[in-house]
């Protein structure tokens, strides 16, 4: 269990992000109520119902216990990867437009792009790395040989 927790620390660790964030939510009720009756406002407004930070806590939850088992079964890691994303990039989008309308910058923005962006390195950088590695062992060993 401890050697999985190393492996997929970054995993768990978001999962306690999002568990943050969805008590965040719910201890800063109306930080999202609509000034403007745009429809913006008002899609933004929903995210301080009592029921969108229990929604985020599951996934929070799920994150971590795919994290401390590495979980690969029934696609639950490409699951946990696109609901996280989906969540963080709605939030951060919801904090820049709260910003903007403010006209204000806060810390939540900030930090909202930030594991947006985090959230999508660590899923793809198996791959580059991969990649790299690759190309030094073709280095390595002289290219490739075709005969």
């Amino acid at each position: 269990m401890l050697v999985k927790f190393f492996k997929n620390h970054f995993w768990i660790e978001q999962g306690a992000e999002t568990l943050w964030i969805a008590g965040y939510l719910e201890y800063f009720q109306n930080s999202f109520a609509a000034r403007d009756h745009m429809w913006l406002d008002s899609m933004f407004g929903h995210l301080d119902d009592p029921w969108v930070p229990m929604i985020i806590t599951i996934f929070g939850v799920f994150a971590i216990v795919v994290g401390f088992w590495d979980l690969r079964r029934f696609y639950a890691r490409q699951i946990m990867v696109s609901s996280l994303q989906f969540i963080w990039t709605l939030l951060a989008v919801a904090f820049i437009w709260h910003d903007i309308q403010m006209d204000m910058p806060g810390w939540m923005s900030g930090i909202s792009v930030i594991v947006c962006i985090r959230i999508f390195v660590n899923y793809i950088k198996p791959t580059f790395h991969a990649k790299i590695m690759e190309n030094e062992m073709k280095m390595v060993t002289g290219g490739d040989h075709r005969e």
